[in-house]
């Protein structure tokens, strides 16, 4: 629908808890209805911050097999919905690597 809108956040590196040598990097994009937020750019800055700080401690083995993608995509939905008091209608992932 035409009353949607894509913010895209700048794209988030950090390292994993375990093990720590272990960085992902993560670009996603949020859909939100037009106007429904104040600030976007505000709102992205800060849920970038919460998915840092959420991704610093997941580990290796919770990114792995065939249901972790969904159950990631899952838990940063909710980040963003408590982040914009649901006003962010969805999260979409864009890019994740591993290294």
């Amino acid at each position: 629908p035409s009353d949607l809108a894509l913010k895209e956040l700048k794209p988030v590196v950090v390292n994993l808890a375990a093990p720590s040598s272990t960085f992902i990097r993560i670009e996603v994009s949020i859909v939100f209805k037009a106007g429904a937020l104040v600030n976007p750019d505000v709102t992205a800055a800060e849920l970038r911050e919460d998915i840092m700080a959420y991704m610093r401690t997941l580990s290796l083995s919770q990114l792995e097999g065939p249901s972790a993608l969904q159950h990631l995509r899952e838990d940063l939905n909710e980040r963003a919905h408590a982040r914009s008091d649901g006003k962010i209608a969805e999260l979409i992932l864009g890019t994740l690597v591993i290294q």
